[in-house]
């Protein structure tokens, strides 16, 4: 077994590997059910790339452990999973549970909203999705990928990004790098104690 980290673009064969990525970090087969925390993990997967201009894999031994996608603002995109997005979004409303997590995740979808809205700037990029597997963090898999977005923006004469993290994430991570720390929200859900969280926009300039 080799410990090299290769980077490459991300092609549809990754999609397993991400979503499992997604459910991990995130958490959500702690309170969802195992089908529905795979489709939101896809929703979310799906829903960024959809207006990606930027979508790497880190691969070590030849198997996915990391992407990061983004996009530049105003670029020109495909949307080509348009029809895969209301596909999901179709079959997660088909149980109480489903439409809970849904609504969740579109009332998470209000509060970054917001949050942009609070800084009242106009960014030239958005770093959208970001996540390296649980048993491969530290060993700079995370910092490759950044540093290669980065690199990507610079290469595009873009002068500044944003990106939307929470305390479900490693926040701090992006403070190593100088980004910086512009709105913050608190949100919870009534009466259970398993999503109590922060949400911030970081921003950095190129």
């Amino acid at each position: 077994m080799s410990d090299e980290i290769i980077c490459r673009e991300y092609t549809e064969n990754d999609l397993p590997f991400l979503t499992d990525i997604v459910i991990k970090v995130w958490g959500f087969d702690d309170i969802l059910s195992e089908k529905n925390a795979k489709l939101i993990a896809e929703l979310n997967l799906y829903s960024f790339l959809n207006t990606a201009t930027f979508a790497k894999i880190a691969l070590k031994d030849n198997i996915p452990v990391g992407f990061l996608i983004g996009k530049i603002i105003n670029s020109k995109t495909n949307n080509i999973y348009e029809n895969k997005i209301k596909e999901i979004k179709s079959k997660i409303s088909k149980n109480i549970e489903g439409i809970i997590s849904l609504l969740v995740y579109k009332k998470i979808k209000s509060i970054n909203n917001n949050l942009y809205k609070q800084v009242n700037k106009n960014y030239d990029a958005e770093l959208s999705f970001f996540a390296v597997s649980k048993d491969c963090q530290g060993l700079g898999i995370g910092k490759k990928l950044f540093q290669e977005f980065n690199d990507y923006l610079k290469e595009n004469n873009i002068n500044d990004f944003y990106l939307y993290t929470d305390t479900y994430c490693n926040y701090k991570f992006y403070e190593h790098f100088e980004m910086h720390k512009k709105k913050e929200k608190h949100f919870s859900i009534p009466f259970t104690s398993k999503f109590d969280i922060d949400f911030y926009l970081y921003d950095k300039e190129l």
